[in-house]
């Protein structure tokens, strides 16, 4: 019987040893949020002008802790901006545009911070 006492004792304290070994690491990282700027322009392959009303949108992903979407609409000019806020230093982000059928190229992936300008698109249509 204390075998079995002191077995159950021993797991419970592992167990709160190795949950607060996990979230550790998250309080490091929640200090050194940034926030960064992603930009660009998005172009018709055709003429060269630049593309309205299309949706841009970055996926980023920041290790265990997940992931965040942000997007933009883009101006007359075809050139966006979105502030990527609350991430992690070193997040990769995937960012797509659409509609941008025949896009060159398809998505772009870019780590920020610091912000990224120039993440460029050239659709079809």
């Amino acid at each position: 019987m204390k075998s079995t006492a002191f077995r159950s004792s021993l797991i419970s304290v592992l167990s709160v040893a190795t949950v607060g070994a996990l979230l550790a690491p998250a309080y490091s990282v929640a200090q050194s949020l940034v926030p960064a700027n992603i930009s660009g322009t998005v172009t018709s392959r055709a003429t060269g002008a630049g593309l309205a009303g299309r949706t841009v949108t970055a996926t980023c992903s920041y290790g265990i802790f997940g992931s965040a979407s942000y997007s933009a609409i883009t101006a007359a000019g075809g050139t966006y901006t979105m502030a990527a806020a609350g991430l992690p230093a070193g997040s990769n982000c995937v960012v797509k545009v659409s509609p941008c059928s025949g896009s060159n190229p398809i998505q772009r992936t870019v780590n920020i911070p610091p912000d990224k300008s120039g993440v460029n698109f050239s659709c079809s249509s």
